[in-house]
């Protein structure tokens, strides 16, 4: 064995050398170092589908052709585009492989990127090591944070790590380094209502994912669950039933909380209740507490879970007696109907609600209001409206829609805006470029009351454009202009 100690004083400079070259051989390498190694291995990925961008991050591996990313980034593309860390852009419609439920793709880049990352044994990893997370945030290109391994998980059947480095949409399918420069995990997924509750995939995941590769167009990939079912129930829905006794229309504004949903109802057979119930194995078994002042109702039922749809069966009884043999439908998108106070009775089912008298009023009528209701959002959306409200104590956002003096309904759609062509020329005279994908986000709302039986009464309005990445978001800028419409109001 070779002793480095006692020091002579004929060897203390070539040991000190040794021991110095030892010590460089395992010292850390700091998220500086990471991004400079990998930088040409990272891309920005977006993902062009039938009417949305969708926004990634991802890696090269495998000689440089191969590209990893999450399945939800490509999930619906036709065709994918890809810009490397070194500025380069391609575009391609194929995968070597994939796996759905693990969420992971390899998509086939050509030429690719001559840098590669080095992969690490993420059965090795141990909770409470030190990580650097490169992605593309928001469009924010080669984004570096730093953070812990603060657990491993099992969610849903599937192993993840917990981690404390922040991300942020875009980030998605971006690679998790430890101190060695070594990817050990995929980003896949974040808690949107912990601060930095970040999950990742372990890296040999990945590995029987491209040992078990095959080849495959984007067209023909299938959709996940997550496509042809629903990532969320929140929001409103329009409803139709019929049993031994009735039958009539509904409108729900449903909140689901992981697997647990609750919400109001209001039926065109008069008055309403509220609805509880939870979500698994592709179903929706639910309970509704009918609320009619001399019929009190109690109803149970599952739905099938569709792509924005829900089709199922119930039975309960009320004032009128056992209904049985119950058929219910459920489709995404409001439903205005006539919220009376009179007992339900019996209907034909060709029955249909009263058409809604649309009128609109001035935003001096935000006089007064204290409660809001943000009505259809998904949950990302939610939460950045929230975040706005929280800066104003004096305006509470509601958790029911009939707590609320007025309605809050915003509607975002991703846009294409074409590509950005980059044209140079090099030292021997040829021509070169590149083309980036640009796109936008557009915002469109209201501000509402509902006056029973069914006037809908607008009262303040919103469009906006969003068409860069340090621009606010289109859902956080109606807040922020219906607060100060709302101070104005109360001049």
């Amino acid at each position: 064995m070779r002793s480095y100690l006692p020091f002579t004083a004929t060897r203390l400079g070539a040991t000190f050398v040794v021991v110095s070259a030892v010590f460089a051989q395992t010292a850390p390498k700091t998220p500086a170092e990471i991004l400079q190694e990998n930088n040409a291995a990272l891309a920005l990925i977006l993902s062009d589908g039938n009417s949305t961008v969708s926004l990634g991050s991802g890696f090269f591996i495998q000689g440089g052709s191969a590209l990893v990313t999450n399945f939800h980034v490509i999930e619906g593309a036709k065709v994918v585009y890809v810009k490397t860390g070194d500025g380069r852009v391609f575009s391609t419609d194929t995968v070597y492989g994939y796996d759905m439920k693990q969420d992971l793709a390899v998509l086939k880049v050509s030429p690719g990127s001559a840098r590669t990352v080095l992969l690490g044994d993420s059965d090795k990893v141990v909770i409470g090591t030190s990580i650097t997370v490169i992605g593309n945030p928001e469009g924010l290109e080669k984004s570096v944070t730093n953070g812990l391994i603060s657990g491993v998980r099992t969610i849903e059947g599937q192993q993840l790590f917990q981690i404390s480095a922040p991300i942020s949409h875009g980030s998605s399918g971006g690679p998790v380094f430890d101190d060695k420069g070594q990817v050990i995990g995929i980003i896949v997924a974040s808690l949107s209502d912990g601060q930095n509750l970040n999950f990742a995939i372990p890296s040999n995941v990945l590995m029987g994912v491209w040992n078990n590769r095959h080849e495959a167009s984007l067209a023909s990939l299938p959709a996940s669950d997550r496509e042809r079912h629903l990532a969320s129930l929140d929001g409103a829905w329009a409803a139709t039933s019929a049993d031994s006794l009735s039958s009539g229309q509904m409108s729900f504004t449903l909140i689901q909380d992981g697997t647990n949903v609750r919400g109001t109802y209001t039926s065109s057979l008069g008055g309403g209740g509220t609805v509880s119930g939870q979500v698994g194995n592709s179903k929706f078994s639910f309970e509704l507490t009918q609320a009619v002042q001399g019929c009190p109702g109690h109803f149970v039922g599952s739905v099938e879970l569709r792509n924005g749809s829900m089709i199922g069966t119930y039975s309960g009884s009320d004032c009128q007696g056992a209904h049985s043999n119950g058929s219910f439908s459920m489709t995404k998108g409001a439903a205005p109907i006539a919220a009376t106070a009179t007992q339900p009775q019996a209907v034909p089912a060709t029955a249909t609600a009263p058409t809604p008298i649309i009128e609109y009023g001035n935003a001096s009528e935000l006089r007064g209001v204290k409660k809001v209701f943000i009505f259809g959002v998904e949950p990302d959306v939610r939460n950045n409206m929230l975040k706005e409200f929280g800066k104003h104590p004096q305006l509470r956002v509601a958790g029911r829609i009939e707590e609320a003096d007025v309605i809050l309904v915003f509607g975002g759609q991703t846009f294409s805006r074409g590509t950005y062509s980059n044209v140079w020329t090099d030292t021997n005279g040829n021509a070169h470029g590149t083309a980036v994908p640009l796109y936008g986000v557009t915002g469109q709302g209201s501000v509402v009351k509902l006056i029973p039986p069914n006037r809908i009464r607008v009262i303040w309005q919103f469009s906006a454009t969003r068409v860069n990445v340090f621009q606010r978001r289109p859902s956080t800028n109606m807040v922020r202009d219906f607060v100060a419409a709302w101070e104005k109001a109360k001049r």
